[in-house]
């Protein structure tokens, strides 16, 4: 169901980044990280552990999904009386062999995020898993976040271009969002660098200070999924 729920957001949202209207995909966003972290909160006081974490996720995603449907208005429901049979047959010969590749890059990325964790397992002692888990949570939905935002920005300027053939304006969009993306990723680097410093102390816990040097290690990680994921398939 939560991924059912995540899928649908996504191609919501690819609907209104392709009209350019970023307004809508914002508040959708902000209301699905209000509703996790609030089920979630919600959820561990009544001490239901990882179902209310699970139970965050489902929640989190179909309020995005109500909010982009609240925002889409009539034009969604008149561009959905369009769709048929015929159409998206054209649609799935036309975009097939790009979707199949997207696909399969889709299925990497998110394989080499989650993996990590199984194979650590193998080799270090849970506490420690706990480290590097802790650590790529504090970090990715930040960064996740800003990155989404210039992502959407990016893909909605340059399907315009794509439209119009104008693969000069396609590159030059993408040289200045890699640009910023480049700068965003100085105090990424520096809140990085300096973890084995203030990660024990912020989480009051001396046991935890080994989770900034992992932090360190993995500033690599952190820098190229927000410098190129957003701008790359």
């Amino acid at each position: 169901v939560a991924l059912l729920g995540a899928g649908a957001k996504a191609l919501f949202s690819g609907w209104f980044v392709r009209k350019g209207d970023l307004t809508a995909v914002s508040r959708a966003t902000i209301t699905q990280s209000v509703s996790n972290v609030g089920v979630s909160l919600g959820t561990g006081y009544l001490g239901m552990a990882a179902l209310g974490l699970i139970l965050a996720y489902v929640v989190a995603s179909w309020a995005g999904i109500v909010t982009l449907v609240r925002n889409a208005g009539k034009t969604f429901r008149e561009s959905l009386a369009r769709v048929t049979r015929h159409s998206l047959i054209v649609a799935a010969r036309r975009h097939g062999p790009n979707a199949t590749w997207s696909t399969l890059v889709a299925v990497v990325n998110a394989l080499s995020m989650n993996a990590p964790v199984l194979v650590l397992a193998l080799f270090y002692l849970p506490y420690e898993i706990g480290w590097y888990a802790l650590m790529h949570r504090m970090v990715s939905a930040p960064t996740g976040a800003l990155s989404s935002a210039l992502g959407q920005s990016f893909w909605s300027q340059a399907s315009e271009h794509a439209r119009a053939r104008d693969i000069r304006a396609m590159k030059e969009i993408y040289r200045k969002t890699t640009f910023r993306l480049a700068i965003a990723c100085i105090p990424v680097i520096a809140a990085c660098l300096a973890a084995p410093l203030y990660i024990g102390p912020l989480l009051g816990m001396a046991e935890w200070g080994g989770a900034g040097y992992v932090l360190l290690a993995m500033t690599p990680l952190f820098v190229g999924s927000l410098m190129f994921s957003p701008t790359n398939h």
